[in-house]
């Protein structure tokens, strides 16, 4: 199974990946977490984001919060330090080891999905509320497809490096994970070229399996919404209190 160390979108292809998903386009999202953020925890100061990426959601954490960041891709973290000044470590984030030093622990944007096995998850949770000081919150967001023996994903043609590229994923459930074989094809000159990127399973979570690892790692949550991503049905947000 490829780790998502291996992930070659976090890779070779991190450059796409930033003109794909660019920070500006997290601003809605961002601002609607951090309201949750406030809402449920006022006085919090210190936050964790976990497997961080380029740093997208980053940008806007450190305007509110003392942040730390991590994450499994050097190139990624390479990216995410160009963008904001924060504290950034290589570490995944089932390594997490610390004990009450934060007042919000945040994990967003499918990383969560990552983990590879239900045991992780409920490994990460309890390393979570170890690691939030008393009322602390885990904010948490990933997607949930219906299981598909393939579907498929396609984005529009962009720009990019004097090219037009776009992307398109099949999706596959095969047990208890949904498989990609993600293409990039580009058109320049009047020559295409389609390249297959190495991408990571993801684990798949349902809201209910969610709800119960969170109560079974002492959490209660506070806030839950689907289509947190608006154009899509299958998006999911948490926000949970350490109890």
């Amino acid at each position: 199974m490829t780790t998502s160390s291996q992930d070659q979108l976090y890779k070779k292809a991190v450059k796409y990946y930033d003109m794909k998903f660019p920070a500006k386009s997290y601003a809605n999202r961002a601002k609607l977490v951090l309201s949750l953020l406030k809402e449920f925890n006022p006085k919090a100061k210190k936050l964790l984001e976990l497997a961080c990426g380029t740093g997208n959601y980053t940008v806007y954490f450190a305007k509110n919060y003392d942040v730390k960041a991590t994450d499994i891709s050097k190139d990624v973290l390479a990216k995410a330090k160009k963008k904001v000044k924060a504290k950034f470590a290589l570490l995944p984030m089932e390594k997490l080891n610390e004990k009450s030093a934060y007042d919000i622990v945040a994990c967003m944007w499918e990383s969560f999905r990552y983990l590879k096995s239900y045991k992780s998850v409920k490994n990460l949770l309890s390393r979570i509320n170890k690691a939030l000081r008393p009322g602390g919150l885990f904010v948490v967001d990933f997607h949930h497809f219906p299981p598909s023996k393939q579907a498929l994903l396609e984005g529009p043609f962009t720009e990019f490096d004097g090219k037009l590229v776009k992307d398109i994923t099949l999706i596959s459930t095969r047990g208890c994970f949904d498989y990609r074989q993600h293409y990039v094809i580009s058109i320049k000159n009047c020559k295409l070229n389609t390249v297959k990127l190495r991408r990571s399973p993801l684990l798949r979570i349902s809201e209910k399996q969610m709800r119960g690892f969170l109560s079974g790692a002492g959490f209660k949550v506070v806030h839950f919404q689907r289509r947190f991503h608006y154009y899509h049905k299958n998006s999911m947000l948490f926000v949970a209190k350490r109890v």
